[in-house]
C-alpha cells in the first residue's frame, strides 16, 4: 500500500488494512525495480537455472531486493516474498 504522506509502501495485513506488517519500499521506482528482480529470481527458479532450495541463491537474492527497496528496514518484506 502506498502512504501518500511519506511517499513509501508498506505491505499490509489483507484481513485487517489497518495493520502495517511491514516496510516495502522506500519510493515507486524502487518497488517496481525490486519487483523485477524478484519475478527474475523466481523465473529463474522455475526453468532450474537456480535452485529454489539453494540458500546461497536465496540470500544473495533477498540481499539484492534489499538494496533495490532501499536498504535494510525492507529485510522483513523481501525475506517474506523470497521465504530466505
Amino acid at each position: 500500500m502506498y502512504r501518500s504522506e511519506s511517499g513509501d509502501y508498506v505491505l499490509i495485513d489483507s484481513q485487517d488494512l489497518s495493520h502495517v506488517m511491514c516496510d516495502a519500499a522506500s519510493n515507486g521506482i524502487a518497488l517496481l525495480d525490486g519487483l523485477f528482480h524478484i519475478a527474475e529470481y523466481f523465473s529463474k527458479t522455475a526453468i532450474d537455472e537456480i535452485d529454489i532450495d539453494d540458500v546461497v541463491s536465496g540470500v544473495e537474492a533477498k540481499n539484492k531486493c534489499m538494496e533495490l527497496f532501499g536498504g535494510g528496514k525492507y529485510e522483513m518484506f523481501c525475506t517474506t516474498v523470497l521465504g530466505v
